[in-house]
């Protein structure tokens, strides 16, 4: 866990999955696009990297609050 993932929420939603900083509420939405049977599938790939982004949304908008 980062010290960041309390500070934005992610919600599921039927056609993606939407992260939210709970500050300013900048949103990033990750769409659920059917990958080939092989590999991770969207999950563990777009899913981290949108997490990624949100962590590097709140150190850079937001440092007040990790410190």
């Amino acid at each position: 866990m980062h010290p960041a993932d309390k500070h934005f929420t992610r919600k599921d939603l039927p056609r993606g999955i939407v992260a939210t900083c709970l500050h300013c509420k900048h949103s990033d939405v990750v769409m659920k696009v059917p990958k080939g049977s092989a590999g991770r599938g969207w999950g563990m790939r777009e899913g981290n990297k949108q997490r990624g982004r949100m962590i590097q949304h709140i150190k850079n908008a937001h440092p007040e609050v990790l410190a």
